[in-house]
C-alpha cells in the first residue's frame, strides 16, 4: 500500500510540474551526443526533489532544451545505482559522453543552475577583448581576467593551472590588450582583476616581471569569497566555529573606534549579522547595497543572508518579529548576545547607513543586547 501510495505521489508530482523523465536509454543517447548534459536523479515525490523541481523547470527556460535531463530513480533503480546514485537529488554534469561525470555541489536554485552550466561551456581559459569581456562579466558573478604581456609565458603557464582547478565556481580569462587595460585602469603587466559584477565591485592583484602559482592560488580563493555568503545547511557551521582574529595592524584601519575597544575586540569572535530575506531578488538586491558596509567591518563582522522560508524559526530566538521581511540582527557568539536592528526602519538602500550606525554601536559596546526575558525588542 505504501509503495502505491508513495507511486501516486510520485505521479501528481510528475504532473504538476511537468517532469519529463530520460529512460536511461535515452539518457545514453542525449548525453552521448551533446557537449554538456546537466542531469538530475531524481525521486519526485521526496521532499528536496519537490523543492528542486520548479528551479529545474525554470533553468530549462534558460538553456538548450538537451542541456538539462532528470532520471526518475524510483523507475530506474538499477540505472541509478550504476551511476553510484544513493541519495536524492543528486546532480552530475557529464561532457560529452557519459563515462565520466563531476559532481555538482552548488545550491539547487536556478540563479546557480544556469551558470554553472555556461561556465562548464567555456575552455578553462577564455581569450578575451573589450567586447568579449563584456560577455564573461555577463555569466557569473565573478570573473578573473589576467592582464599579461604576451610572451609572460610563466604567469600564463600559472594562471590557466590555477584556472583548472576552480573552473567549476569561477570564469577566467587572459588579454594582453593594451586598449583594454588601459580602459579598465590597469596600468601594470602582469595583473590579475577579480570582477564581481554582482556586487559591482572588483579586486587587483599586481605582479612584477610574473607571478607564481601559489600567489595567484591563494589570492584566487581569497577573493572568490562572497563577503556576504547565503547560510545553508552546508555552510552554517563555518560561520558558528571559531574564528581567528584579526591582527593589530589590520583593526586599526577602520575608522570611528576607540583604541581601547579595538583592543578589546582582538580578544573575541566575530559577530554574525544575520540578513533574513523572503526570496532571491532581495538577496542580491542586499548584497549589493551591504557589500561597502561588511568590506569595512570584515575583520569583526561575518555576514550572510539567511532564508527566511527555511530559517524563519530562528527570526524569534534572534529578537525579530516573524513575517516582516528583510530583517537584520547580530549575534555575538562569544557573550550569546543579540543586538536585532529595528523592523520599524526596514533593510534596503536607504537604511544602509543606518546598519553601519548599529554596527558601530555594538562594536564601541554603546547599544544594549536583546533581552527575551523582557519580551519584544524595546525597538521592534
Amino acid at each position: 500500500m505504501l509503495i502505491s501510495a508513495c507511486a501516486v505521489l510520485g505521479t501528481l508530482t510528475t504532473a504538476v510540474y511537468g517532469w519529463q523523465h530520460s529512460s536511461s536509454a535515452n539518457f545514453h543517447s542525449t548525453v552521448d551526443s551533446n557537449d554538456l548534459t546537466l542531469a538530475a536523479f531524481v525521486v519526485p515525490w521526496t521532499v528536496p526533489c519537490i523543492s528542486l523541481a520548479a528551479e529545474w523547470e525554470a533553468a530549462k527556460s534558460q538553456l538548450p532544451e538537451s542541456s538539462l535531463i532528470t532520471i526518475d530513480c524510483s523507475n530506474e533503480t538499477s540505472f541509478c545505482a550504476q551511476q553510484n546514485v544513493h541519495s536524492y537529488p543528486a546532480i552530475r554534469l557529464f561532457r560529452g559522453g557519459s563515462e565520466h561525470s563531476e559532481r555538482y555541489r552548488g545550491p539547487r536554485k536556478t540563479s546557480a543552475f544556469v551558470p554553472f552550466v555556461k561556465r562548464a561551456s567555456l575552455p578553462v581559459v577564455s581569450t578575451v577583448d573589450a567586447h568579449g569581456l563584456v560577455n564573461l562579466l555577463a555569466i557569473e558573478g565573478i570573473t578573473f581576467v589576467a592582464y599579461l604581456n604576451e610572451d609572460d609565458n610563466v604567469t600564463r603557464s600559472h594562471f590557466t593551472k590555477v584556472a583548472g582547478a576552480f573552473r567549476d565556481r569561477f570564469v577566467f580569462a587572459i588579454t594582453s590588450d593594451k586598449d583594454l587595460a588601459k580602459r579598465e585602469n590597469i596600468e601594470r603587466f602582469p595583473s590579475i582583476v577579480a570582477y564581481k559584477t554582482d556586487i559591482g565591485d572588483r579586486e587587483v592583484l599586481h605582479g612584477k616581471d610574473t607571478l607564481k602559482r601559489s600567489l595567484i592560488e591563494e589570492w584566487v580563493v581569497e577573493a572568490g569569497k562572497p563577503l556576504i555568503n547565503e547560510l545553508t545547511r552546508q555552510t552554517e557551521m563555518s560561520y558558528l566555529s571559531v574564528r581567528p582574529h584579526p591582527s593589530s595592524e589590520t583593526i586599526f584601519k577602520v575608522r570611528s573606534i576607540p583604541t581601547d575597544t579595538l583592543l578589546n575586540i582582538l580578544q573575541s569572535h566575530k559577530l554574525l549579522g544575520y540578513i533574513f530575506v523572503s526570496n532571491d531578488s532581495q538577496r542580491a538586491s542586499l548584497r549589493r547595497e551591504l557589500h561597502p558596509v561588511a568590506k569595512t567591518y570584515k575583520d569583526y563582522v561575518n555576514f550572510v543572508t539567511i532564508d527566511s522560508e527555511e530559517y524563519g524559526h530562528m527570526a524569534v530566538s534572534l529578537g525579530l518579529s516573524g513575517n516582516h521581511y528583510p530583517a537584520f540582527t547580530v549575534y555575538s557568539a562569544w557573550k550569546d548576545q543579540v543586538f536585532p536592528f529595528s523592523q520599524a526602519q526596514p533593510i534596503k538602500v536607504e537604511a544602509v547607513e543606518a546598519v553601519e550606525a548599529f554596527l558601530l554601536e555594538i562594536l564601541q559596546d554603546q547599544r544594549k543586547p536583546w533581552d527575551p526575558r523582557g519580551g519584544r525588542h524595546d525597538e521592534l
